[in-house]
């Protein structure tokens, strides 16, 4: 079946403003909003009802810019977030996740599936407590259950977490295998166990986004506050075998009192990000004085917490970082 010129043309065209990056000014950011919305409109213009759609996605992703700003919105490939808390704005589940997002009653946008309670690591912010290899744990059918429910229930964007997840990969795997073909599904890790080879083979189950834990590029400070020796290393090799695999990589970095405590640490912090890997993403989050953090550091309040996160994004600002920072 022949497809005619301008459709061909109009095809090419929605291709390219799929790609678009979000730039600095104001009047280029909602130009290149509008491009995404326009290009999801093209591509899916078969479906009912499109405008009404894409004017709801219009008004949500202007409220997206004004809040968390430009660097708040990421692009990889034809993948598209205007915030990273909802599912690839270009794929199948954003829809339905900002239904559920604004609209009560229709179930969760999001869940968290912890994969294990065991992890080698002792993190001084870990809220559920994990460490050791011999944690308590469901065992494989179980949480396999838990994931098949999930799955039936159609929940847009699901994080794999624990503990550490990759210490139980066939299980990890399998959840991926599970859970893909309905929902966006990211791992979040600190990425002792992560290799090449398994990076490539999490890809290919479905995985889409592996955000790794990395606090500092100071690797002293990092085995510290993980209570683990090879913490930093294998956070670097998981952020680079991530990237190199395809996978839409994130650091999430966590800040506490005694971290980034001036522009030219954040700084550098993020050169060093850029450095492993051009396309890794950074995403500051703050340590509150809860779990472990009671006593490692965290902030007591958001008002304690507000001058650093807006340290920090100054110093995205001026060096162009692909990072973001909650202020809040």
């Amino acid at each position: 079946m022949s497809v005619a010129p301008h459709v061909q043309l109009l095809d090419g065209v929605a291709r390219s403003l799929r790609r678009r990056p979000v730039p600095p000014s104001a009047v280029g950011a909602s130009l290149a909003l509008a491009g995404h919305i326009a290009a999801r409109a093209w591509t899916r213009r078969s479906s009912e009802p499109v405008l009404r759609r894409a004017i709801l996605q219009a008004g949500f992703a202007e409220a997206a810019l004004r809040t968390l700003g430009r660097a708040g919105m990421f692009r990889r490939g034809d993948a598209f977030y205007p915030l990273f808390l909802l599912p690839d704005f270009h794929g199948p589940h954003f829809d339905e996740a900002l239904r559920r997002l604004l609209l009560p009653g229709r179930g969760p946008f999001v869940a968290h599936l912890a994969v294990t309670g065991a992890c080698p690591c002792r993190c001084t912010y870990c809220y559920a407590d994990a460490g050791g290899r011999d944690a308590p744990d469901l065992g494989d059918e179980r949480v396999l259950d838990v994931a098949r429910a999930i799955a039936r229930e159609w929940v847009p964007l699901i994080s794999l977490g624990g503990g550490e997840p990759l210490a139980r990969f066939t299980r990890l795997v399998a959840l991926v295998e599970i859970l893909a073909p309905r929902s966006e599904v990211r791992l979040a890790t600190s990425g002792v166990g992560m290799s090449s080879e398994r990076a490539a083979h999490l890809r290919r189950a479905g995985l889409s986004v592996v955000a790794v834990s990395l606090d500092s590029d100071d690797a002293a400070r990092v085995n510290s506050s993980r209570g683990y020796r090879g913490a930093f290393d294998a956070a670097v090799t998981a952020l680079g075998a991530s990237a190199n695999a395809g996978l839409i990589t994130f650091v999430t970095a966590v800040v506490d009192r005694a971290t980034f405590d001036s522009q030219r640490e954040v700084t550098r912090f993020l050169r060093f990000v850029r450095s492993i890997h051009p396309e890794i993403l950074v995403n500051f989050l703050p340590k509150f004085a809860t779990g472990r953090a009671a006593s490692y550091g965290g902030f007591q309040s958001p008002d304690q917490y507000a001058p650093v996160a807006r340290r920090i994004a100054d110093a995205i600002v001026r060096g162009s970082f692909r990072a973001t920072v909650f202020l809040q």
